[in-house]
């Protein structure tokens, strides 16, 4: 399976590079002391130098250990945004994922929908909320959610915070078009294409392998 780097494996990487430039000049500085006498003030000035950078060294490790296990421990949010004729495949779909994470005890996630306002909690700054936390947005594009302006807002607001978005299109890929703003050249799941729920599993399954490194970079 073929996965991208995440944002996390490009950090660890320029960690790496830091941390072996460091290395590189404290063995060159161990290199030249044989060339120095005892008594050398150099020699006690390099000295310093040496461990200074090892001390440097020793806690760039521990805090780049300690920054990897925080983001492997952080929740991920996914947003799941649809209107009444998607809420079947809503729930389809946030089963399959509620399923597939189970798997992976590792992984914090959450997966949120409308639904999930609480009683009393005002609707609209509260699936702002949803919306601004999540790392992937799921859209279900169903005729009336092009009509639908609580949903449409929800989308370009996602679109806007450059959220992760998944199309998941119950019929024709055509009505990507219909949005006020294309999600760009992004792959929709095709539940026609897909055919049964099994096949429509897969199908999510295998997307959230793909940029499960850009959702969890660890």
């Amino acid at each position: 399976m073929k996965r991208g780097y995440g944002r996390m494996r490009i950090i660890i990487l320029q960690l790496s590079e830091l941390v072996l430039s460091v290395i590189s000049l404290v063995l060159f500085a161990l290199s030249i002391l044989p060339h120095f006498n005892s008594s050398d003030e150099t020699l006690e000035r390099l000295t310093k130098v040496v461990a200074v950078n090892l001390l440097f060294l020793s806690l760039l490790c521990v805090a780049t250990l300690l920054f990897i296990w925080g983001e492997s421990r952080r929740t991920r949010y996914i947003y799941i945004s649809y209107a009444e004729k998607g809420r079947k495949v809503a729930k389809l779909t946030r089963k399959i994922l509620e399923e597939y994470f189970q798997g992976r005890p590792k992984r914090h996630f959450e997966i949120w929908t409308s639904e999930d306002v609480p009683c009393g909690a005002n609707i609209s700054e509260t699936i702002d909320r949803y919306v601004q936390k999540a790392s992937v947005f799921i859209i279900v594009l169903t005729e009336d959610y092009i009509i639908n302006e609580k949903a449409i807002k929800e989308y370009l607001q996602a679109m806007e915070q450059g959220k992760k978005i998944i199309p998941v299109v119950i019929n024709s890929a055509d009505i990507l078009r219909e949005l006020p703003r294309e999600p760009g050249d992004i792959k929709a799941l095709s539940l026609s294409e897909a055919g049964d729920g099994e096949d429509y599993k897969r199908a999510v399954i295998k997307l959230m392998e793909e940029i499960e490194d850009e959702i969890w970079p660890i």
